[in-house]
C-alpha cells in the first residue's frame, strides 16, 4: 500500500508542477514591492563609477543610464567615452571607459533571506549585450558564501530565445551551475522572472512556470537584489548591436511564505475551501475508508515541512489542479 501511495503523490507532483502559477498559490504573502514610478533611494542604491571586476563597462548614476520612464526604472548602456576619476569606488581607478550603463541593488533596510523574488522585465537584444536580474550576499551581512543566484541572464552571444539560470556559492573551483533554457524569443517584449528560494530548494519561473529546480548548494545568508546590464568582456558589441540600448523594469516584488511550521493537519473529509493556506509540519489527508475530492475548477496548493500524505479514494477532476510541495521550513 505504500508503495502505490508514494508513487502517486510524485505523479501528482510532477504533472501539475509544469502548469502551475507560482503567484496564484496562496501561501506566499507580499512583503514588499515596487512599481518604479519614482526611484525609491530608500529601497535602492545606484552605483556610480563603479567596475565590475574589469568589464568593459562603467557603472553611472547619471540621469542617461539609470531614470524613471513611465512607471519603468530604465537602466540603458550607451558607447561613450567616460573618464572615472573617482579612484575611491570599487576597481575604478582613473580609468577611461568606452561604454557607460546602469546598476541598481537593494540597500540593507531590504535584504532578503528566503521567499519568492520576481520582476517583470523587458531586455534589448544584441550581440555582446548582457542584462541579469540576480542576488548576492546583502550589504553589511557576514556570510559564508557569495549567495549569487542568477535568476536570469540574457548573453547576446547565445540566440534569443536562450535564458540562462545560475548558482554561485564559491568561485574557486566550484561545480558548474549553468544552464540554458530555450523559452521563445524574450527580446524587447515583457517577461515574468522569479526564483522561489528555500534553505532546501530553488525553483526558477519564467511568466510564473517553472524552468528549473534545483537542491539549494548552500546559499543561506541574507542577498541584496540586483539588476543592471553590461557588456560581456568576451565578445564586445558589433555592427549589429544597438546602442544605447535599454532595459525595463516594470516592478520588482518579494513575498515570504505564510508559516505555521509547528502544527499539522489531519482529516478523514479534507475541507479544501478551508485551508488557511499557511505551510505546516505534515498534511494528511484521508485514511482507511475516507474518500476526497479536489474541487471543480480549482487550484490547489499545499504545503508542508516534513510530509504530505494522502491515503483512501482522492480524485482530481479534470479543469482543476493540485500541487504538493514539501520544504524545509524558514
Amino acid at each position: 500500500m505504500k508503495r502505490p501511495l508514494l508513487f502517486f503523490l510524485i505523479s501528482v507532483q510532477m504533472i501539475v508542477c509544469l502548469g502551475q502559477t507560482v503567484l496564484n498559490d496562496p501561501h506566499w504573502e507580499l512583503l514588499w514591492e515596487d512599481h518604479f514610478n519614482y526611484l525609491d533611494l530608500s529601497t535602492w542604491a545606484v552605483r556610480n563609477n563603479f567596475d565590475h571586476y574589469g568589464e568593459p563597462q562603467v557603472y553611472t548614476n547619471r540621469p542617461n543610464n539609470v531614470y524613471i520612464s513611465d512607471g519603468n526604472l530604465v537602466l540603458s548602456i550607451t558607447e561613450e567615452s567616460y573618464h572615472c576619476t573617482n579612484i575611491n569606488s570599487w576597481a575604478c581607478n582613473n580609468e577611461w571607459y568606452s561604454y557607460t550603463s546602469g546598476w541598481v541593488e537593494t540597500l540593507s533596510s531590504k535584504n532578503v533571506q528566503y521567499g519568492l523574488i520576481q520582476s517583470r522585465i523587458k531586455v534589448p537584444y544584441g550581440y555582446g549585450l548582457w542584462p541579469a536580474f540576480w542576488t548576492f550576499i546583502g550589504s553589511g551581512v557576514s556570510g559564508v558564501n557569495a549567495a549569487e543566484i542568477d535568476i536570469f541572464e540574457m548573453l547576446g552571444t547565445l540566440p534569443s530565445n536562450i535564458v540562462t539560470t545560475n548558482i554561485h556559492t564559491d568561485y574557486n573551483n566550484e561545480p558548474n551551475n549553468y544552464q540554458e533554457h530555450n523559452m521563445g524569443n524574450y527580446a524587447n517584449a515583457y517577461h515574468n522572472y522569479a526564483v522561489a528560494w528555500s534553505p532546501s530548494k530553488i525553483v526558477w519561473y519564467v511568466d510564473e512556470q517553472p524552468i528549473r529546480i534545483s537542491n539549494n548548494h548552500g546559499i543561506v545568508d541574507p542577498v541584496r537584489i540586483i539588476l543592471n546590464i553590461a557588456i560581456t568582456p568576451q565578445a564586445l558589441p558589433n555592427a549589429s548591436t544597438t546602442l544605447p540600448s535599454k532595459m525595463y523594469i516594470d516592478f520588482v516584488k518579494v513575498y515570504e511564505l505564510k508559516k505555521d511550521c509547528n502544527n499539522s493537519i489531519s482529516e478523514c473529509v479534507f475541507d479544501f475551501n478551508s485551508i488557511d493556506y499557511r505551510v505546516k509540519r505534515d498534511i494528511q489527508i484521508g485514511g482507511a475508508g475516507c474518500s476526497n475530492s479536489v474541487p471543480n475548477n480549482s487550484n490547489i496548493y499545499l504545503r508542508a515541512t516534513h510530509s504530505v500524505q494522502i491515503e483512501g479514494g482522492f480524485t482530481v477532476p479534470i479543469g482543476s489542479s493540485f500541487f504538493v510541495d514539501v520544504d524545509a521550513c524558514y
